[in-house]
């Protein structure tokens, strides 16, 4: 049923490379045949092949063209039944018919299981899903979804459970990410506020946010990225960038007209003009340190490439914006007279929102007297200054070696793998015996929500392919959505309870989907 009917509509979603099935019973109809009824019938038994193949068709029958589609067309024969088999006519040297049900015994029965799988130790049989290399992962999983509402309608005593889906870990990050830009935008703003103290100038600023990352979106088009973890990660990176080029601008006209009384319209031009050059070169400057990222190669280019570009131009975009949208802004929106980002101490309107500004520009005063003496400090103290900046150098150099370097860091996803090998040349019903063993353990876990196991394996994939290996079995766990400990912290108690079976090697790792996307696995 899965082979044939189940797994087809499975495959037929967008995005699915292959489902591939894992366990259960393959039907297999037996032809016994009896030696001495085929001799008696002058037949042989190359005979009686032949005639079986011929009657058991699955054979290319052309294409089948539907305005732009294409369809293949097999010519399908296939025998269902022992009865069709009991009736198939074979021609004996005499002249005569046989039917085959005369020279053998046909029975419905099942191959030999060399595979033993279990869900929660119950016995059940595996559908593994594997996406296409180029394929959206929450798109596949989508339509995936769909075909297997219209499988459970087809067949409604089939029980579905999915232990394993990687779109749930991107759809949460992704989510996550979202969350975490808009936070840290707003609370840019808020810190914009605490420093400049007047709406106006913070919405001047703080519209350099929308600005470039609604602009950076284009780029994200026209590149035929997708909005993922490193691209959003990007994003949220940005979000505090894209506001300095904006600030300084904006606080240099201010002081053309505070300082040199120019109107709004001249201190625009001129503000802008003189700082361009330098905003210029911090812009570019901080654009460059994410320049080598483009030049990694392989499945880890892929991800960063999509990172710096998403960076560097939203950075290009809010440099355009400082030099254009704020100078128009600041002279349409901003009163001189009420522009406090200069100004120490206001005492003007007894209002609220005079008095949080006025409270706040204390604070800023007390911030601002603080650095001044720590800077005085540090001018009239040059060489303990530099000294300690050296020192903190080479602490920093000698704590380099005893960092631990990996491609990626570990994710707490909730998944786990765990692979048992037992000696070679263990008879399968032992390492099923020891596999339920494990289960037992691992389901006593008031962490564990689900758990697929399986008995044996190939070493090929796919059924019929590859030789059967009876000593080793796999489980895949999936941990409880609100668990008391992280997925490491499960890891450590299975090693120790499992390391009391005997004669029993496990291997028990975390199903990191980051790690598995960077060494290119697809599977959904």
């Amino acid at each position: 049923l899965l082979d044939n009917q189940i797994s087809p509509i499975v495959e037929s979603a967008d995005g699915v490379a292959a489902a591939t099935v894992m366990g259960g019973e393959t039907r297999s109809i037996i032809v016994d045949v009896d030696p001495v009824r085929l001799r008696a019938r002058r037949l042989s038994l190359s005979s009686v092949i032949k005639r079986l193949l011929e009657e058991n068709i699955n054979a290319p029958a052309g294409i089948a063209k539907q305005s732009e589609t294409e369809y293949t067309v097999r010519s399908l024969g296939w025998i269902n039944n022992p009865d069709e088999l009991r009736s198939i006519p074979i021609s004996a040297p005499d002249g005569q018919v046989v039917a085959l049900g005369e020279i053998a015994d046909i029975r419905d029965s099942h191959q030999e299981t060399r595979i033993f799988t279990r869900l929660n130790g119950e016995p059940a049989a595996g559908l593994s899903i594997t996406k296409q290399s180029d394929a959206n992962t929450i798109t596949t999983v989508k339509s995936v979804t769909e075909r297997l509402e219209r499988v459970k309608k087809l067949y409604p005593n089939i029980q579905f459970r999915v232990v394993y889906d990687q779109s749930k870990y991107v759809q949460n990050s992704v989510d996550d990410l979202i969350v975490n830009a808009i936070i840290g935008g707003v609370l840019a703003v808020l810190i914009l506020l605490f420093f400049l103290r007047n709406i106006k100038s913070t919405l001047v600023v703080a519209l350099s946010i929308p600005i470039s990352i609604i602009s950076t979106f284009a780029l994200v088009y026209l590149c035929g990225f997708t909005l993922n973890t490193m691209s959003l990660s990007g994003l949220a990176l940005a979000t505090g960038l894209i506001v300095d080029d904006a600030v300084v601008v904006l606080e240099n006209i201010f002081r053309h007209i505070e300082r040199d009384k120019q109107s709004a319209h001249d201190a625009a031009i001129n503000g802008t003009n003189e700082i361009f050059s330098a905003v210029v070169a911090s812009t570019w400057t901080v654009m460059v340190v994410f320049l080598p990222l483009l030049l990694i190669k392989g499945q880890s280019g892929q991800m960063f490439t999509q990172f710096a570009l998403v960076v560097i131009f939203s950075l290009a975009v809010s440099l355009l914006d400082a030099a254009t949208v704020v100078p128009m802004l600041a002279t349409r929106l901003i009163s001189p007279e009420k522009h406090t980002g200069l100004v120490e101490n206001g005492h003007g309107s007894q209002s609220r929102q005079a008095r949080i500004f006025t409270k706040m520009g204390l604070w800023f005063s007390a911030l601002d007297e603080s650095y001044r003496r720590g800077l005085r400090w540090a001018l009239s103290h040059r060489w303990q200054t530099i000294g300690g900046a050296l020192g903190i150098t080479l602490l920093s150099f000698v704590l380099v070696p005893q960092i631990g370097t990996e491609i990626m860091p570990q994710t707490d996803t909730g998944d786990l793998r765990v692979n048992i090998k037992l000696p070679s040349g263990t008879a399968l019903a032992k390492t099923d015996s020891v596999m339920q063993q494990v289960e037992k353990i691992i389901l006593s876990n008031p962490n564990v929500d689900t758990v697929f196991s399986s008995a044996g394996s190939r070493s090929a994939m796919g059924r019929g392919g590859g030789s059967a290996v009876s000593s080793t079995g796999g489980i895949s766990i999936h941990l409880k959505e609100k668990r008391k400990k992280s997925t490491q912290d499960v890891i450590a108690e299975l090693r120790m309870q499992l390391s009391g079976i005997p004669g029993i090697r496990p291997n028990i790792r975390s199903n990191d989907i980051v790690s598995t996307l960077m060494a290119g696995g697809d599977q959904s």
